[in-house]
């Protein structure tokens, strides 16, 4: 766009979309659409100062801004054009009924214009509605998309800081119950890659509490300790975290010697 446009139009039915940016996002928003309506060939500087979702609420509004501004132009050409034949049709005339029929001829036109303009009107502001409705849902779709990335980012990350402090601390804590409950259940030396999986699963879904709880059940249960009469079994650390044992075990179900 050569020309700076004059002002622009913002439109309620934009606001379903623009209103998941928080209110930092949208203060950046209207920062940049002011920015561009100085500096109009400037946007891929604008563009590249925001965010992800805060960029594609600026662009589609900029395709807005454009279109609105493209129809001013069009209609300043008509009435300039339109203004232009007047005057030399006023310039032309010779007599007053020559006059006359031009101005029925005119006033005719004009109202063939009239009528031919509403309906390109009409025209345009269905293909508007159109396309401020797909640009809503890729919005929506690419918020969307940005704060599932988001937050898969930020769990992985919360999975490699408890695979880092697995050995340091979680399986100090876990052989440290054992010890204190004097369990010949096996001391741990390793932090697989499958007990540091499992482990974590166990803690997004019960917590350091129960898994804790769990563990001490463990510990004082004669029957995965091998101290009943007849029963010689003892569990391992892998038995009891695994997903067929670890319920049973917190529920209490091996908690009673068994003979």
């Amino acid at each position: 766009m050569c020309a700076k446009p004059k002002g622009f139009l913002l439109y309620p039915n934009q606001w379903a979309a623009l209103s998941r940016l928080s209110e930092v996002k949208l203060g950046m928003l209207l920062t940049a659409i002011y920015d561009y309506m100085n500096n109009p060939d400037d946007d891929s500087r604008i563009e590249a100062r925001l965010d992800n979702e805060t960029a594609i609420a600026f662009h589609f509004l900029r395709l807005q801004i454009d279109i609105d501004f493209e129809k001013y132009e069009q209609i300043v050409e008509k009435r300039r054009n339109a203004a232009q034949k007047r005057w030399a049709k006023n310039a032309n005339d010779t007599n007053a009924s020559f006059a006359m029929h031009e101005k029925e001829k005119e006033i005719e036109n004009e109202n063939e214009m009239e009528n031919e303009k509403e309906k390109e009107n009409e025209k345009e502001i269905e293909n508007e509605n159109e396309k401020e409705s797909a640009a809503a849902a890729a919005l929506n779709i690419n918020a969307r998309e940005a704060r599932e990335a988001s937050a898969a980012a930020a769990q992985q990350d919360v999975f490699l800081k408890f695979r880092e402090e697995a050995p340091t601390k979680i399986m100090p804590w876990i052989n440290g119950i054992l010890k204190d409950a004097d369990s010949k259940i096996p001391r741990l030396r390793y932090m697989t890659r499958a007990r540091v999986k499992r482990l974590y699963d166990l803690w997004q879904e019960f917590g350091n509490a129960a898994i804790g709880e769990a563990l001490r059940k463990a510990a004082r249960s004669p029957f995965l300790n091998g101290r009943g009469k007849r029963n010689k079994f003892v569990a391992d650390i892998d038995w009891v975290l695994s997903e067929q044992h670890f319920l049973e075990v917190l529920e209490g179900k091996y908690n009673t010697e068994i003979g």
